[in-house]
């Protein structure tokens, strides 16, 4: 198959969108409807007696959110790109939350066709949900369930 008939196939086929960071192991996905606004250099005030991966606590817009460690969810060792923490300001409902990664957020167009089915795992870790994954350039994209992984942050007694 030649060039032009590869890309008249990818146009046939519908794309999904996802804010995406690369960490060591895999690539972490969220979609875009929960993604509020992404924050570089933003300041995180640690908390005491929190679960291990809540960094703290972060400003967005006179709003004081938690920040919770990407990484630290996942079991992955950060890849100390950046020397300032990022941080994915999502929102589902009534709940909000930070992610704070050390990596570049990057959109990735992925085809819709390319979702995986069998033995994915339905979570990473012990909060982190997973909605879906893809297959896309040798890699999979684990698509994180904001709304349910909210949900198991929330701590109630």
């Amino acid at each position: 198959m030649n060039d032009l008939d590869q890309a008249k196939e990818k146009e046939g086929r519908e794309e999904l969108e996802f804010l995406c960071v690369r960490m060591t192991d895999a690539v972490y996905g969220f979609e875009l409807p929960h993604i509020r606004e992404i924050i570089w250099d933003s300041r995180i005030t640690p908390v005491p007696c929190v679960p291990d991966y809540f960094e703290g606590l972060c400003n967005w817009k006179g709003t004081i959110i938690t920040a919770a460690s990407l990484s630290r969810m996942t079991g992955t060792k950060e890849s100390g790109y950046g020397d300032q923490p990022v941080v994915i300001i999502t929102e589902t409902g009534a709940l909000q939350c930070g992610f704070l990664v050390r990596e570049e957020p990057e959109i990735l167009r992925v085809p819709a066709d390319t979702r995986l089915t069998g033995d994915t795992p339905d979570r990473i870790g012990e909060i982190l949900k997973i909605k879906a994954a893809y297959a896309w350039e040798n890699e999979v994209i684990y698509v994180i369930d904001a709304e349910e992984t909210l949900k198991c942050m929330v701590v109630f007694d």
